[in-house]
């Protein structure tokens, strides 16, 4: 499991981690693969599909993912 930290646009810290289920079959269409999971006080949100070398992504890409996860947008990698 990769893991990073990160802060949004108004400071609040942000964890990501990619998060693939034990038992595909049984996990909502779309997510057998896994998803990243972000996390924050309160806050959470998946984005299908898992892009491509997330986890060495900058500070910037990473507020682009969970923008895209709020939004409940589907990545193309």
């Amino acid at each position: 499991m990769a893991y990073r930290e990160f802060q949004d646009e108004q400071g609040r810290s942000w964890r990501v981690w990619d998060t693939f289920p034990q038992k595909p079959q049984i996990v909502a269409p779309g997510f057998e693969h896994g998803w990243l999971s972000f996390e924050t006080e309160g806050e959470k949100f998946r984005l299908v599909p898992i892009p491509p070398d997330w986890e060495a992504g900058s500070e910037l890409r990473l507020r682009g993912l969970l923008r895209a996860a709020r939004e409940g947008v589907k990545v193309n990698g």
